[in-house]
């Protein structure tokens, strides 16, 4: 057995018995003494086997294989094997199987099937460069000598690297951030829509911080639920040398942006546990609560941006119908048709990295 092989079966044996894949491989990984082309071999291995674990699953139980952490990367070796199993699976329209989610999820995925297969692919790792401090020219430049394959990617900001780039001195050195490309071009369209902004779920900040990247006369404020993410987030400006600002809950803004929590279909290519979910009913009540309270702060014919990194209905299109329905103070505003966006009927879809659904809509002055 390689060391590689080694490293993935100890971070899938993790996996099995505790959950939270990204934890179990930051545990593991860090210090296992291997090349970044390695790690990045062990996290094709992971992603695959948590990826498609119910394809896994079925075919081990169908060869009659136990179902233990070295078996499951027997199996990554055997693509022809999953891909029976899988056309089996196909047949006898076991959506579960063969899209590899759990009987709730695998019912949205089948109405979104372009989506299905984007979710299914291993992503690349996008840098926010901050071009306050850096361009992007240069950043790439920095990125190559250090050994990591880039990519120029959407929008200006973005840069698409090997995994292992989030250890780079670029990031060390506060000259960017780890950020999908799709959370890249919502922020530019957030930084676009005016100079007083209030990001009401900021969660850590990323989008904060690109916001910032893109208009650094905007004035920024920012809260969130959990405050020790909060605190993370000031740590995390003062490194990037940027200025935030704690919301008080006073005050009308130019844009408020609701980057709501969410079931995360959207970044199952990033973190395919997500597709393992069950009970999303309770997403869209959390949602709708905070849509209500954030509405109160946007100024007339000020903007409320609402985003989820998921393609669930009854937390895109559906909530905002409803949401419209109850506000009549408020009106959708539709967005221009442009490279990586894909209309629905209410709202519209990011595809350049993670699928991000964002409905834009204006208070009437």
């Amino acid at each position: 057995m390689s060391k590689i092989e080694r490293i993935a079966e100890r971070i899938i044996a993790k996996w099995l018995k505790k959950g939270n894949m990204a934890r179990a491989m930051r545990d593991i990984m860090p210090n296992s003494n291997l090349s970044d082309e390695d790690r990045e071999k062990v996290v094709e291995i992971v992603h695959h086997v948590v990826r498609f674990k119910n394809l896994y699953d079925f075919a081990m139980d169908s060869e009659k294989m136990e179902k233990n952490p070295r078996n499951y990367v027997r199996v990554f070796f055997r693509k022809k094997t999953l891909e029976r199993y899988r056309k089996i699976a196909l047949e006898k329209n076991m959506a579960h199987i063969y899209l590899s989610a759990s009987a709730e999820v695998a019912k949205i995925l089948q109405l979104y099937p372009h989506f299905a297969e984007e979710i299914n692919k291993e992503k690349r790792t996008h840098i926010a460069v901050n071009i306050q401090k850096i361009e992007r020219g240069e950043a790439m430049g920095i990125l190559q000598k250090e050994g990591y394959v880039v990519k120029l990617c959407n929008p200006e900001t973005c840069i698409g690297a090997n995994s292992s780039a989030k250890y780079s001195s670029l990031i060390k050195n506060g000259l960017g951030i780890v950020q999908d490309a799709s959370s890249q071009h919502l922020s530019k369209l957030v930084a676009s829509l005016g100079s007083d902004i209030l990001d009401f779920c900021a969660g850590s900040g990323g989008k904060s911080f690109t916001i910032k990247f893109f208009n650094p006369t905007a004035k920024v404020k920012v809260h969130d639920a959990n405050e020790n993410k909060l605190q993370s987030l000031f740590k995390r400006a003062e490194k990037l040398g940027l200025e935030m600002e704690k919301f008080d809950f006073t005050g009308e803004f130019d844009v408020v942006l609701v980057d709501a929590p969410c079931s995360g279909l959207g970044s199952a290519g990033r973190n395919p546990e997500a597709k393992y979910q069950e009970n999303l009913e309770k997403y869209p009540k959390i949602q709708m609560e905070i849509l209500n309270e954030a509405k109160k702060y946007v100024k007339p014919s000020g903007f409320l941006v609402y985003s989820v990194c998921t393609f669930n209905p009854d937390e895109t299109y559906l909530l905002v119908e409803k949401f419209l329905a109850e506000n009549p103070e408020l009106e959708e505003m539709e967005l221009a048709d442009g490279n990586f966006i894909t209309k629905e009927k209410r709202g519209f879809f990011i595809t350049s990295g993670d699928i991000i659904y964002a409905a834009m809509m204006r208070r009437k002055g």
